[in-house]
């Protein structure tokens, strides 16, 4: 395969707990070994043939690629509960008005790895952890302009349930700076929901969709802003996050109401605005393009109104663990008895509501197999019950729901913790 020689180096990853590691060091802490990676996507998601290799000791990567990063975890105990990945920010950022405390912890963002066969894992359980990413890596977050190029670092660690960490693993990233051949901006040609009329009362799913066009065709980021929130988050051409058809120009977000408002006590009807921009390569942005749903707070829940037997069921619902320490990856599949539903996640304790996936991509192992995934990484979690709330709710028609399913994890405390 012929690949520009600008692909070739390396890359490096690292991930501290040392906050923890002082009240939990128990037993023998774990080991990590063998990296690797490889560029699997260019840039707006053209999968590659065949996996372009990179060494992990250094890697040079076109800004908007998609990498696969593995890494083999050992522990003697068998107790590994994660492998997690904090980043380093380039120096760059020092002229946004950061200091270098805050490139180092990089504003708090952190990610893990998987062995579940999913996300670029290939066997699950193996002891060979594995993530795809888009570098650079989505770090910064900011809906004005693109993520600065140049030297990101990843920082592996894994950690044990003792809270033993092994030693920190660090991979330098070199994201070259985006090139683009002409100076024409993307084009927002239309935003829209499915359906075309979002309402109704939380928990409600409903598809965000964005038409892009753009003459050079390296459209690399495509976030959307919820205002009222002060949020934001990124839409997918590459057949995940609810996207239909990989590379079509349709950008898509699978969402629901409620995900990112308070909706305890509310009683009145309320609209929310969703703002879509569209990135290229040479930074180019596009006007942005508004969507507004309604959000019918007053007509109920259906995770908590909608009669038994109304609608789609859950069923064989898998959890990964039903007790957990903090800084412990928590999984949880569930199947629908429908075709056709979105299989929704309730947590009680918050409030919030998620979307369970079937689109092969970070919890979820297959694509369209049936399964729908989600998970979670309980960073800084005090020992409770943490119960959730599984239902489905049919793609069209009103939002109702047959026997919900209520799974506990429960989270404790460490060992040699008191």
């Amino acid at each position: 395969m012929r690949c520009p020689r600008y692909l070739a180096g390396c890359f490096t990853v690292v991930l501290a707990f040392s906050a923890f590691a002082p009240l939990w060091a128990v037993g023998s802490p774990p080991t990590l070994s063998d990296a690797s990676l490889a560029i699997v996507a260019q840039a707006g998601g053209k999968r590659l043939a065949e996996p372009y290799p990179l060494s992990p000791s250094g890697a040079r990567v076109p800004y908007g690629s998609r990498v696969r990063l593995t890494v083999r975890a050992q522990d003697v105990d068998g107790d590994l509960i994660a492998v997690a990945a904090s980043k380093r920010l380039p120096a760059g950022y020092l002229q946004e008005g950061l200091t270098e405390e805050e490139l180092e912890r990089d504003i708090g963002h952190y990610t893990i790895l998987f062995d579940h066969g999913g996300s670029g894992d290939a066997v699950a359980g193996d002891g060979i952890w594995s993530r795809e990413f888009v570098v650079p890596i989505d770090l910064y977050k900011s809906t004005e302009r693109l993520h600065l190029p140049g030297t990101y670092i990843l920082r592996l660690c894994a950690v044990d349930s003792a809270g033993n960490q092994s030693s920190r693993l660090d991979i330098p990233l070199e994201v070259v700076a985006p090139e683009a051949s002409s100076g024409a901006p993307p084009v927002i040609e239309r935003v829209w929901t499915e359906p075309e009329v979002v309402s109704g009362p939380p928990g409600t799913p409903y598809l965000l969709k964005a038409r892009v066009r753009d003459a050079d065709g390296d459209v690399v980021w495509v976030p959307a802003v919820l205002p009222e929130a002060e949020g934001s988050f990124q839409m997918a051409d590459d057949g995940s996050l609810g996207d239909q058809v990989a590379g079509d120009g349709v950008y898509t977000r699978v969402r629901m109401i409620g995900d990112w408002f308070d909706v305890f006590g509310s009683t009145e009807r309320r609209t929310e605005h969703i703002v879509v921009r569209a990135f290229d390569a040479a930074g180019n942005v596009s006007d942005p393009v508004t969507a507004t749903v309604e959000a019918r707070y007053d007509e109920g829940d259906p995770v908590l109104t909608a009669p038994l037997g109304a609608g789609p069921r859950v069923c064989d619902v898998w959890c990964s663990a039903h007790t957990i320490t903090p800084l412990g990856v928590w999984r949880v599949t569930a199947q629908a008895d429908s075709p056709d539903v979105y299989v929704v996640i309730y947590d009680i304790i918050s409030g919030y509501y998620d979307l369970m996936l079937d689109d092969g991509c970070e919890w979820d192992a297959q694509r369209g197999d049936g399964i729908y995934s989600w998970g979670d990484h309980f960073r800084h979690e005090p020992p409770r019950l943490r119960p959730y709330v599984i239902y489905a709710v049919p793609k069209s028609g009103p939002p109702v729901t047959g026997a919900k399913v209520t799974v506990t994890l429960v989270v404790v405390k460490p060992s040699g913790t008191e």
